[in-house]
């Protein structure tokens, strides 16, 4: 077994995906860094094929996700079973605004 971390094992570009980012105008360094960072395949095809996407928000995107990869943060994603953090989490952040006190409940369905 392999001691070397996942985002550390060497990554292939897709030459169909380089070629697709190329005809839309995008910077060449696109598509590596986004299958760098794990972006997944159908994402990507989901960039290319919609024409309103913004070429900065992708870069800013991905320069957050390098961030979070690179730092000591542990990130995944939420799942079902999170659903009684999740409404812990609101319950314990209670606002105050003058004389109110405002708290946000999400039970029973805190992900939805």
């Amino acid at each position: 077994m392999s001691t070397e971390a996942i985002f550390e094992a060497p990554t292939e570009v897709p030459a169909e995906l380089l070629e697709r980012a190329r005809d839309r105008g995008w910077p060449d360094e696109l598509v590596p860094r986004a299958i760098e960072v794990r972006i997944g395949r159908r994402i990507l095809e989901e960039w290319l094929d919609n024409e309103h996407e913004d070429v900065k928000e992708l870069m800013r995107f991905l320069g957050h996700r390098e961030r979070l990869l690179s730092s000591t943060m542990q990130v995944r994603e939420a799942t079902w079973q999170d659903d009684d953090a999740v409404a812990d989490l609101y319950a314990s952040s209670q606002e105050r605004l003058g004389d109110w006190e405002i708290t946000v409940e999400r039970s029973p369905f805190p992900s939805a």
